[in-house]
């Protein structure tokens, strides 16, 4: 059995509003794809973020890459809408490209917060802010079954280092992975 370290970038989309909820607020939808968590040239997520980057990282930058470092950063998607191959009444909003803001874009202030969990957190406020469907994919990772909800610590995201990232724009993201074979062996978001 092998297992794959995996990650999963979620972005909002401040121009496509839900529907006003029981608040009466409009909220952006969000689009999210996942990832091999590696650096590796040939990886679609170092693809991805050279791409976002709109340049090569050096190697001094793939070295020290953080994902949590992403928080906040914008970008423009490419999104086409597919139908699912074993059920063509589903359709699904997949990434097909990201790139950087183009000249003169204003992108506006995150409406969601920008968060960081992962699995040795536990149920933090963090954990108890996130969604059903992805506190359900927490709770199938293996090392949660296995006792990884103790205490942690306060949930805060870390600040921005922009200083040390290849990207020059802010965007919207928050992003989840996890290793998986039949079930997920990890889970993390930031």
């Amino acid at each position: 059995v092998s297992y794959k370290h995996q990650v999963h970038i979620r972005w909002e989309l401040p121009g496509e509003l839900m529907e006003a909820g029981e608040d009466g607020k409009q909220y952006p939808f969000s689009v999210g794809k996942t990832y091999t968590c590696s650096t590796d040239p040939k990886a679609n997520l170092r693809h991805d973020l050279v791409s976002w980057a709109g340049r090569e990282m050096t190697e001094e930058e793939v070295a020290g890459f953080m994902l949590e470092k992403l928080l906040g950063k914008v970008c423009q998607l490419t999104v086409i809408h597919e139908k699912s191959k074993s059920d063509p009444t589903k359709i699904y909003a997949n990434i097909k490209a990201v790139t950087p803001l183009a000249k003169g874009s204003v992108c506006g202030d995150p409406v969601n917060p920008l968060v960081h969990y992962e699995i040795e957190m536990g149920k933090n406020d963090v954990y108890k802010s996130l969604s059903d469907y992805v506190q359900g994919k927490i709770a199938e990772c293996d090392e949660w079954q296995q006792g990884a909800d103790a205490p942690a610590d306060s949930g805060e995201a870390p600040a921005p280092d922009d200083d040390n990232i290849p990207f020059h724009h802010r965007f919207r993201q928050q992003h989840t992975g996890h290793r998986h074979h039949a079930k997920p062996r990890r889970f993390c978001i930031v």
